[in-house]
């Protein structure tokens, strides 16, 4: 089913020759010809072997094969490389800027949402650029962004976790549980959207409650970053105001 085959060419690096593994593909397409795999695997071998002109109209085929938003992100993305080798690089670039904690500057924004604009299922971008926008203290156009992605592949946990803190943030207590509680119900397990309602819990008073939640992840992945983080905030309260929280 092509998964290996994926694994094989993304550890490809500088490739010189890559003819006789296209020429296997193209027979495989002629006798498979609604395998989707055998599109998108011949598209990155050709990205692989910076032939990326011949990858365009075998990715815009497979988008037309498939209604499924994990593929259409994966093609997507290989169809933002084909057009511009350097997309991998720049947006690896900029997320990094971002988790520095980074405000961006007008020209990697107006990228991000060139990149949002012609691959609406890659979630990663999305969220880039909803991370852009907050850190430029624009919330709704942060908000009109992760919606969007929420719209398009829904309750997806990144998505969640970043629309439930925006919306705490500006008051919208109620709507950001709302959103959190629909991310737990479809990731029962997901430990980043478990510490984060066990957070706003606590902000909330409800401590019993944010016990829960908080407990739950510990089962789950007891030395998750997320989960530290919130119990050092929680700390940070508490010595904070020992007086609320009965501290002696």
């Amino acid at each position: 089913t092509g998964e290996y085959v994926t694994d094989a060419i993304d550890s490809f690096y500088d490739v010189n020759d890559i003819q006789q593994g296209a020429a296997i593909f193209q027979e495989k397409i002629q006798a498979n010809p609604e395998r989707l795999d055998l599109y998108v695997n011949l598209s990155a071998l050709y990205i692989a072997g910076y032939q990326d002109e011949s990858a365009i109209p075998l990715l815009e085929k497979a988008k037309s094969m498939t209604q499924d938003t994990s593929q259409l992100a994966n093609i997507e993305r290989l169809s933002l490389s084909a057009s511009n080798p350097d997309f991998e690089y720049r947006f690896a670039e900029v997320v990094s800027i971002l988790d520095a904690g980074n405000k961006l500057n007008a020209s990697d924004v107006e990228f991000l949402e060139n990149v949002v604009e012609q691959a609406p299922h890659v979630i990663d971008a999305h969220i880039a650029l909803g991370r852009s926008y907050y850190y430029w203290e624009e919330t709704n156009e942060a908000l009109e962004v992760l919606l969007d992605a929420q719209e398009a592949i829904p309750n997806q946990p990144s998505v969640i976790d970043w629309l439930g803190r925006i919306l705490w943030e500006s008051g919208e207590r109620d709507t950001a549980f709302t959103y959190l509680n629909k991310g737990i119900a479809a990731y029962p397990f997901n430990v980043q959207l478990l510490a984060r309602a066990g957070q706003y819990l606590f902000d909330n008073d409800q401590l019993d409650e944010a016990r829960t939640y908080l407990g739950r992840a510990e089962e789950i992945a007891p030395r998750h970053p997320m989960l530290g983080e919130v119990r050092a905030y929680i700390a940070r309260q508490m010595a904070d105001n020992p007086t609320k929280y009965d501290i002696d």
